[in-house]
């Protein structure tokens, strides 16, 4: 059975009238070469399949990977000009190939989205993204407020050889932790912000699994 995938339908009716053309001119290696591509579009944009923390409870205050791919670094007391300040950081490369779906990382309510449209950013060069003090650097701005009123942001970088990311939610809209609400073509930088109430539980070079890995905790008073 051939998994759910991201991309819209429509494709798939493409796909079938191209393939129909094709065969009617006898083109049978150009048929081949089409399914091939069709097929590792498929696995590119598959949809995540939970199977740990899926229909479980999962503690109040644990903030789970919202992507699948690898932790590029972490740091405390940061100040941003969209999101505030005193603020821990978590940045994320997504490569290509580990899957492109964006998971809310707590249950929460979509309080803001905002786009700054601007230079993309190279994910595999590793340079450092300009401090936001006083300058947004371009990017989809996602604001989240988890169910004991803290605010949990993320900010979307495009890269060279990806795609904006794509959000099927609204200001207002809920969900519980896990829940599918987008993905991201190609893949991309992800900086991810929590107030300094959480504890950072991962480290720079380790992939996250979305939905299965912890990568914060609410401190316990």
């Amino acid at each position: 059975m051939l998994p759910k995938v991201y991309y819209s339908g429509k494709w798939n009716t493409l796909l079938f009238i191209v393939l129909f053309f094709l065969w009617v001119f006898g083109l049978y290696k150009l048929i081949l070469t089409t399914l091939l591509i069709y097929l590792c579009l498929r696995w590119l944009f598959r949809r995540k399949i939970f199977s740990h923390f899926d229909g479980l409870t999962i503690k109040q205050g644990l903030i789970l990977a919202p992507l699948s791919g690898f932790v590029v670094g972490t740091r405390s007391n940061v100040t941003h000009k969209q999101f505030g300040e005193d603020l821990r950081e978590i940045r994320f490369m997504i490569p290509w190939h580990t899957g492109y779906g964006i998971f809310l990382p707590d249950t929460a309510e979509v309080e803001e989205i905002k786009v700054e449209k601007g230079p993309s950013f190279f994910r595999l060069l590793n340079q450092k993204i300009p401090d936001q003090i006083d300058k947004l650097f371009p990017g989809l701005f996602l604001t989240l407020r988890n169910l004991v009123g803290d605010k949990i942001h993320m900010q979307f970088v495009k890269c060279t050889t990806g795609y904006w990311p794509e959000l099927r939610v609204m200001p207002g809209d809920r969900g519980r932790s896990t829940v599918n609400i987008g993905y991201f073509p190609f893949g991309g930088t992800v900086l991810l912000y929590l107030p300094s109430s959480y504890e950072i539980l991962v480290t720079d070079k380790q992939f996250v699994e979305a939905g299965q890995t912890p990568i914060a905790a609410r401190k316990e008073n």
